[in-house]
């Protein structure tokens, strides 16, 4: 059984301020193990990942392959995040209606720039939220999402059942390189007259 995502006071606030709040355990050991075996097995349904409105790749930039979980299927995984935003709206009276889910797998040595999630000039997406699928990573793998926030920067690493929930249009964040093969899960969440 999960440990629901339940937002204290403090958590809307630094949401608000544009802070990353992080959740252990959004997904058990066994749910974390599934959804990475599955991304595995559909490795022929991940293409490199582009930027800016041609979607071209550019390895500069990000080295990613993404799929859409819609196209995969997780067992489970689209539910959770749907738990997720009824307590975002809840809580902090966001208005979400509307999100996806995008798979990302990095190789060995993978990264993405810095870079904010709200598109430039379509504020559609609200708030981004990262699960990571990674059973077994160390300290020594690398790979942490490093937040720019109000506050400072800090690194977040990609442990398995981890959450890291931010405002997409607040806070610049980058993967840093790792050196083992990295698995998330971000759901981005749009208001209520946001199209897909």
């Amino acid at each position: 059984m999960h440990k629901p995502f339940l937002l204290s006071d403090a958590d809307v606030r630094h949401l608000g301020e544009g802070e990353p709040l992080q959740h252990e355990g959004f997904a058990s050991s066994d749910e974390v193990s599934a959804w990475s075996k599955s991304m595995r097995a559909a490795d022929a349904a991940f293409s490199d990942a582009g930027t800016g409105s041609a979607r071209a790749s550019d390895d500069r930039v990000r080295t990613d392959r993404t799929a859409w979980e819609a196209d995969l299927h997780l067992d489970g995984l689209r539910d959770r995040f749907r738990e997720l935003r009824a307590e975002l709206n809840e809580a902090a009276w966001m208005g979400l209606a509307l999100f996806s889910i995008q798979l990302a797998v990095y190789g060995e040595g993978g990264h993405y720039a810095a870079h904010r999630d709200a598109l430039r000039g379509d504020p559609a997406r609200r708030i981004t939220a990262i699960l990571y699928l990674n059973s077994d990573w160390k300290p020594s793998d690398g790979g942490c999402l490093r937040v720019h926030g109000p506050r400072g920067h800090r690194d977040i690493e990609p442990r398995g059942g981890r959450l890291v929930v931010f405002r997409s249009d607040r806070l610049l964040h980058e993967v840093l390189p790792g050196h083992a093969v990295r698995q998330a899960a971000t759901a981005w969440y749009r208001g209520r007259s946001s199209p897909l």
